[in-house]
C-alpha cells in the first residue's frame, strides 16, 4: 500500500534480471589501385536478451484521495475558509489518518496459452535480434592536396521478437484505430462509437511483426580533405540509422494487454465513508481489485481504466544526419588554430506517447 506524496516506509524495489549476450561477425577487404582506395565490408550480430522481471508480480493500492467522488471535497468541507492552495495537501493527510485506501492496481500476468502466472512469480521473455550490414567505400586521392571519400551503407535490422512467440499485436493497426477517432471528433461523433481495441498474437491470424522489416535503409557518406601550405579543410556528410529493436521491446514487454494488464478500480466511486480502511501495508483490499480479464487470444481491451501499451506497426526506423566542416591553420611555434561547425539533423525519431 503506497501513501499518495509521502514516501514508502519500507523499500520496494522488485528485482529485473537481464542478460544481453551478443556476438558480432565482420570481414573488411581492402583493394589499392593508383589512386583509388576501395574498402567493402560486412557485419552480422546476433543479439539474444533474457529477461526475468519481478515488476509486475504484485497487486498494490494507493492512499489517494483523487480517487474518491468529487476528489474527496468532502474531507475539508467543514473548512470552508481554507485556502484552495492547501486543500489539497489537507486531504492527503486526511486520507493518511483516517487509513482511507481507495484506489487499487491488479497485476495479472499470462503465458501465451492463457495460464495465469502466480502472484509474486516473475514474467520471463527472450527476444531475438539480427542485424545484418554491408557497406562500400572509396577514397580517392584526386591531386595531392585533395582527397575524396564516398561510400553507402545498407543496413538490413529485421523486426526484434520474442523467441517462444509471446508476443502480441492490435488486429487494427493503432494508425488507423487513431485516425478513426480524429474522424469521429471532427464530425462531432462520440468516442463511444469507436469499436474496442483487439489484440491478438503475432503468431494468429491478424497478427504482425511489431514493425515492419524495411529493406531499403541505404546511408551514404561523402567526406573532402584539402591541405595547401599551412591550410588544412576538411568536410563530411554522412547518413545513420538508428538500432531501434531492443530499445523499443523495454517499453513494449512493459504492458501487454492478455499477456499482462494492469487494472485499476474506477475514480469517482468509492467515498470516504465507504471505501475500505488500511490494515496493513502488505494487506491489499480484495474490494479494490477489479478481476483479472479474460485469457486467451484474441483478447479485448475492458472499458476500464486499463494500462496497456503498444507499438504502431507503421513506424519506421529513425535516422540523423551528420555534417561537419573545420578549417585548421599551422602558427609559429608549433601552434595550430582550427575552428569547426557540427550539426546533426534528426528524422522520424521516435515519441512515447502516454
Amino acid at each position: 500500500v503506497y501513501f499518495r506524496n509521502l514516501e514508502p516506509p519500507e523499500g520496494d524495489t522488485r528485482p529485473f534480471i537481464r542478460k544481453t549476450p551478443s556476438h558480432t561477425m565482420s570481414s573488411d577487404t581492402t583493394w589499392t589501385r593508383k589512386s583509388h582506395d576501395v574498402k567493402f565490408g560486412a557485419t552480422l550480430r546476433f543479439i539474444r536478451n533474457s529477461r526475468t522481471d519481478y515488476s509486475n508480480a504484485f497487486h498494490e493500492a494507493t492512499v489517494n484521495p483523487l480517487w474518491l467522488a468529487d476528489n474527496g471535497a468532502v474531507l475539508n468541507s467543514r473548512f470552508a475558509d481554507m485556502a484552495r492552495g492547501s486543500q489539497a495537501q489537507f486531504r492527503d493527510a486526511a486520507m493518511v489518518l483516517l487509513g482511507i485506501v481507495s484506489q487499487g492496481t491488479a497485476h495479472y500476468n499470462y503465458s501465451k496459452t492463457g495460464q495465469a502466472i502466480a502472484q509474486g512469480a516473475p514474467v520471463r521473455r527472450r527476444f531475438d535480434a539480427e542485424e545484418y550490414e554491408l557497406y562500400l567505400q572509396d577514397t580517392y586521392r584526386l591531386t595531392k592536396s585533395l582527397t575524396l571519400t564516398a561510400g553507402v551503407r545498407w543496413s538490413l535490422m529485421p523486426p526484434i521478437h520474442e523467441a517462444s512467440g509471446t508476443q502480441t499485436n492490435t488486429r487494427v493497426p493503432l494508425g488507423d484505430f487513431f485516425a478513426q477517432r480524429a474522424a469521429l471528433a471532427d464530425n462531432g461523433i462520440p468516442q463511444s462509437v469507436v469499436a474496442p481495441v483487439e489484440y491478438v498474437l503475432a503468431e494468429q491470424p491478424g497478427g504482425r511483426p511489431l514493425y515492419g522489416f524495411h529493406k531499403r535503409n541505404f546511408s551514404p557518406r561523402i567526406g573532402a580533405a584539402w591541405s595547401k601550405g599551412r591550410y588544412v579543410v576538411r568536410a563530411g556528410w554522412g547518413m545513420y540509422y538508428d538500432l531501434i529493436g531492443a530499445g523499443l521491446i523495454q517499453n513494449f514487454d512493459a504492458y501487454a494487454l492478455g499477456l499482462n494488464s494492469n487494472i485499476s478500480n474506477p475514480s469517482a466511486v468509492l467515498t470516504a465513508a465507504n471505501a475500505p480502511r488500511l490494515t496493513g501495508l502488505n494487506t491489499i483490499p480484495a474490494t479494490l481489485l477489479p478481476p483479472a480479464p479474460p485469457a486467451g487470444f484474441p483478447q479485448t481491451a475492458p472499458k476500464l481504466f486499463d494500462i496497456t501499451s503498444a507499438l504502431d506497426d507503421q513506424l519506421r526506423a529513425p535516422y540523423t544526419m551528420n555534417a561537419n566542416l573545420s578549417i585548421g591553420r599551422e602558427l609559429p611555434k608549433g601552434w595550430f588554430a582550427e575552428a569547426s561547425y557540427v550539426q546533426r539533423l534528426s528524422r522520424r525519431s521516435l515519441l512515447y506517447e502516454d
